[in-house]
Formats: structure tokens, C-alpha cells, sequence
């Protein structure tokens, strides 16, 4: 049954990721050609990290909760917007992560399991304030 929610929370997100890298790229676009208002691709940018932190939510409710998955990502949005230490802090593990891969790409290996490690770890101290006794 978790691996049925993930998969269509997982579309439902590739498909939300897709559109702001198609944005992205349109905007970049743009602003090779000299439009000022194809700056905007930053904020598509920003978008995608947050849908990005907004996936981990969401995984990790569907992980730990049962519920279905409109529930589930509702849940998720609320919880990340309502712990956005959390959220920030996982920000900074995955922008972390990419920066040491990028400096030493051999451990490429490592740092993503070491950073959804840290990640989950964060995410587990907020579950324990909602987990029924």
C-alpha cells in the first residue's frame, strides 16, 4: 500500500517538477535574449527546491502515517510549513550534499545517503511530537 502512495505521490511531483524546469528553461530563454523579465527564472528555481523539500515531507509522512494520498500531501504541506527549521535545515543538508559532490565527485557514492540519513533524522524529532502513545 506505501509503495502504491509513493508512486502516485511521486508522479503527481515529477509532473510539478517538470512544469518549473520547463519554466526554467523557457525563462532562461529569455533572458539570453536580453528580456529582462526572464530573471524570473530564479523564483522557478526556488519553486523547485521547495517542491523538492515538499517531496521529502511527503515521503516521509507516507513512510510513517497511513492515510491516503491527498491526505498525505496535505498533511506534508502543513507540516513543512509549520516546522520551517526542519524544512530549512533539510534545505541546507541537499544544497550541502550537491556542493561537496560538485567539489569531489567520487563521493557522489556517499553523500546522499548520508544526507537523507541527516534528513530523516530531523524529520524523525518532528514525528515524535504527533505519533499517538
Amino acid at each position: 500500500e506505501s509503495f502504491k502512495q509513493g508512486m502516485a505521490m511521486g508522479m503527481i511531483l515529477l509532473v510539478v517538477e517538470l512544469i518549473l524546469l520547463f519554466d526554467t528553461w523557457i525563462m532562461k530563454g529569455l533572458l539570453a535574449q536580453g528580456m529582462v523579465y526572464g530573471n524570473a527564472y530564479v523564483f522557478f528555481i526556488v519553486l523547485m527546491i521547495l517542491v523538492l523539500v515538499y517531496a521529502i515531507w511527503c515521503f516521509a509522512s507516507a513512510a510513517r502515517f497511513e492515510n491516503s494520498v491527498i491526505n498525505l500531501l496535505k498533511n506534508s504541506l502543513v507540516l513543512m510549513i509549520r516546522h520551517p527549521g526542519t524544512s530549512i535545515r533539510i534545505t541546507f543538508y541537499f544544497a550541502f550534499c550537491c556542493l561537496v559532490i560538485w567539489l569531489i565527485p567520487v563521493l557522489l557514492l556517499i553523500m546522499p545517503v548520508l544526507t537523507v540519513w541527516l534528513a530523516s533524522a530531523s524529520i524523525e524529532k518532528v514525528f515524535e511530537k504527533y505519533r499517538k502513545e
